[in-house]
Formats: structure tokens, C-alpha cells, sequence
């Protein structure tokens, strides 16, 4: 029987199976909340808004990964571009780079996300907000002068990334007042509104028909999923329908069945399934097996 917190999240056709698999490792890690939009768009106004298909189907050119001063690597290598000028950057406006070097593109891109790492989301933002304790720590300082100091950053990156790769993992005390990963520490509370901006910075800038931006961010393995590295977790526009919604149903023996209320392209229903720690996927349910019977439990 399983025993996780589940998070619901948005899902849309072109992502519904790649994007089960990363959402539901990401809960596990406990770091972000999942819940992409809460504003319904009606049918009649996704199509009236929707651009005219195009049978030559044209190729499209974008950046599914771009990091920006809300990630620890890069903030530690000098970036001070928020996510907001990454788009400009994208749509084709200069934005001046570290050094003081303007940059722009020849030609503007078609789509792009900024999918800046999830774990240190939190971190970064207390780092960079005078009205937090953490502002005036020595780590915090440190990061800020990485400009300056882009040696003595990298070294501080590091430091600051190793207590991740730990067993259990570890978070910086003096930036998140305990070092325990919870949904109590001040990093990951801190997270919730950064991850709210994120959002609103890709609906911003989301121009239909020229320029296509999605909410993301990268989602990083710890120790016990060392073999997934990295994944970037990008997420549609919430529009409502079947695909993206979830039914949980209460079994008799009291456990719950999760499963998509449409999955495109498939009559047989599915239900989220997964054996030990392994990653939730999507699979046929088996009424006579655990493996896609699942608990909840208060965080």
C-alpha cells in the first residue's frame, strides 16, 4: 500500500505521459506545489484566439531551457537577468549580459521556458530580499558579490549544492532557518510565491501566434534518484478539459485509485501506478494489486 503526499497537477496532450513521470518525482522531493493555473478558459475562447492551422506544417524554433537569476548556477556565474528579461530576450529585445555585454538574437524565437532549477527557487529570492533575516547572512553576502567574485562563488555554489546530494538531503540553515527539507522550511515556503511569479511571468509575455511561452522549471535528483539527473517539467495553459483533470475514486479497503479523466488516444482507462520509490506512471489498474492503490497523509 503506498503511503505519499500526492500534488495535483495541470496536463496537457502533447505532455501527459512525460510530464506524470516528473511531476510525481518532484513530490517526492518535496519542493514545489504543482498547480499550474486556477483560471478556466472556455472552448469558445481558446478557439477564437487560436491561430489558423497551417497544413504546410512550418518548422518552429524555441528554447525549452533557459536559466535565469532565480537559478543558484546561474546567479553564481554573474546572471542577474530575471526570468522577465529572458523573455524579451527570446521575443528579440536587447538585454545586456554579464559584463556588461548587450546581446540579442538575429532572429526572435517562436516559443521558449524559463525552467530555472526548482530546489533553490526559495534560496535565491531570500538571498535578494533586505526584509529577511537570511539578507544579511555570510552565504547570502557571498552569492550577492558573485559579480565580483565569480572564483569565490563558484566554490559557494558548490558548498551550497552539496548539502542537496546528501542522504537524507540537507538545505542551508542560515538561509532557510533549519536544514530539514520540509514544506515547514522558510526555503520551500518561499518557493510557493516564486513559483506563482514564474507563472505569471510566462502568461505575460505569451503573445498567441508569435510567441508561445510556457510555466517550467527543472526538476533536480537527489541521492535516490541520482540516475535521473535533471528534467525539465514544462506545462500548458490550463484550459479545463478531460486530459488535463484527475478523478480519485475511494476503494472499498479504503485506499484511492488517481487516475486522468481522458488520456489522448487511448479508450482503455489508466490508472498512476508505482512499485516502492520508483517513479508514478500511468498503466492499467489491477484491482487485486497495491501498486495503484495509494494513502494520504497530512505533510
Amino acid at each position: 500500500m503506498k503511503n505519499n503526499r500526492l500534488v495535483r497537477a495541470n496536463k496537457s496532450e502533447l505532455l501527459c505521459h512525460f510530464a506524470i513521470a516528473l511531476v510525481f518525482g518532484l513530490f517526492a522531493m518535496s519542493l514545489l506545489p504543482m498547480s499550474a493555473s486556477a483560471q478556466q478558459i472556455s472552448p469558445d475562447a481558446q478557439t477564437a484566439s487560436r491561430p489558423a492551422p497551417n497544413p504546410l506544417r512550418n518548422a518552429y524554433f524555441g528554447d525549452l531551457h533557459v536559466h535565469t537569476s532565480y537559478s543558484l548556477d546561474a546567479y553564481s556565474f554573474g546572471n542577474r537577468n530575471d526570468p522577465r528579461a529572458a523573455y524579451r530576450f527570446g521575443r528579440g529585445e536587447a538585454v545586456k549580459l554579464p559584463g556588461g555585454i548587450q546581446s540579442q538574437l538575429r532572429v526572435p524565437l517562436d516559443f521558449m521556458a524559463v525552467t530555472d532549477h526548482d530546489i533553490w527557487l526559495g534560496d535565491i529570492s531570500l538571498c535578494n530580499d533586505p526584509s529577511d533575516p537570511a539578507y544579511k547572512t555570510a552565504v547570502c553576502t557571498n552569492l550577492r558579490s558573485s559579480e565580483q567574485h565569480p572564483k569565490e562563488s563558484s566554490a559557494l555554489m558548490m558548498s551550497l549544492a552539496s548539502g542537496f546530494m546528501k542522504n537524507p538531503p540537507e538545505r542551508n540553515a542560515d538561509i532557510c532557518e533549519n536544514g530539514t527539507i520540509n514544506e515547514a522550511n522558510k526555503c520551500f515556503q518561499r518557493a510557493r510565491s516564486v513559483w506563482q511569479q514564474i507563472q505569471k511571468n510566462a502568461d505575460e509575455f505569451y503573445e498567441p501566434g508569435k510567441f508561445t511561452t510556457f510555466a517550467g522549471f527543472e526538476w533536480s535528483a537527489g541521492v535516490k534518484r541520482l540516475g535521473m539527473l535533471h528534467r525539465n517539467v514544462i506545462f500548458p495553459a490550463f484550459t479545463g478539459a478531460p486530459e488535463q483533470l484527475w478523478r480519485i475514486d475511494e476503494l472499498i479497503d479504503g485506499a484511492y485509485r488517481i487516475m486522468p479523466k481522458a488520456v489522448p488516444n487511448s479508450a482503455e482507462p489508466v490508472a498512476l501506478i508505482a512499485v516502492g520509490a520508483s517513479t508514478p506512471t500511468l498503466a492499467k489498474f489491477d484491482p487485486k494489486s497495491d501498486k495503484g492503490k495509494w494513502n494520504f497523509r497530512n505533510p
